[in-house]
């Protein structure tokens, strides 16, 4: 436990770490930039969907 403690301490100490939590930093940035826009363009397209199952409603296949 405390080898695993020096590691993780060693992180934040070395600039190596450093550019580590800035790597962390933008996968994470981006992650959350990727959940908003595919929530909003989820909306998006269900209502398309959506309407698009309403205007089929009426007509009849042979």
């Amino acid at each position: 436990m405390l080898a695993l403690y020096l590691r993780i301490r060693n992180l934040f100490v070395r600039e190596d770490g450093q550019d580590l939590i800035e790597y962390a930093l933008l996968v994470a940035f981006i992650a959350l930039v990727a959940v908003i826009g595919v929530t909003t363009a989820g909306e998006s397209i269900m209502d398309l969907f959506n309407n698009v199952a309403g205007e089929l409603d009426g007509f009849v296949t042979p």
